[in-house]
């Protein structure tokens, strides 16, 4: 009987050193386990949303001038989103083209200046589709009355 209670008092005091040692050296428990469905929906980034209208130089736009110096100078606005995929909704009322051009000013054999094409889309009101900006030499570039919404993928 003795060896018995000598057995279950030295149980528990392992039991007991072990809850101790787990407090001690275990950490917050809640940083290592997978957070819940509720919480990743919590911790998402919300989508870059970027609106543009194509009267106004905003936050991304800069403007260019092709043909500088002579009668045909043509200023442009040129608008430097983030590099990425996105869906674009036209907010205007008539079907708006969207030209994704690079920045490299390209001379044509009768000596007008264009930029370099990436992609051009056309999107009808209230339609949405979807264009690539590929690098950081790559722009968005609409004209009046365009107005449209980006948003990243």
């Amino acid at each position: 009987m003795k060896s018995l209670k000598k057995i279950l008092k030295g149980i528990g005091i392992f039991f007991v050193a072990m809850i101790v040692l787990g407090a001690l050296f275990g950490g917050d428990k809640q940083n290592t386990e997978e957070p819940t469905n509720s919480e990743s929906a919590e911790q998402t980034e919300e989508a870059l949303t970027i609106s543009l209208n194509a009267d106004e130089i905003g936050e991304y736009g800069k403007e260019i001038i092709l043909n500088e110096g002579t009668d045909s100078e043509i200023k442009v606005i040129a608008y430097y989103v983030p590099v990425g995929k996105y869906d674009v909704t036209n907010d205007g009322q008539y079907t708006a083209q969207v030209n994704v051009y690079g920045d490299n000013i390209q001379t044509t054999e009768e000596g007008w200046e264009e930029f370099e094409v990436g992609s051009v889309v056309l999107v009808g009101p209230g339609k949405t589709v979807e264009i690539e900006v590929k690098d950081n030499h790559q722009f968005v570039r609409i004209v009046s009355p365009t107005m449209i919404t980006l948003v990243k993928k």
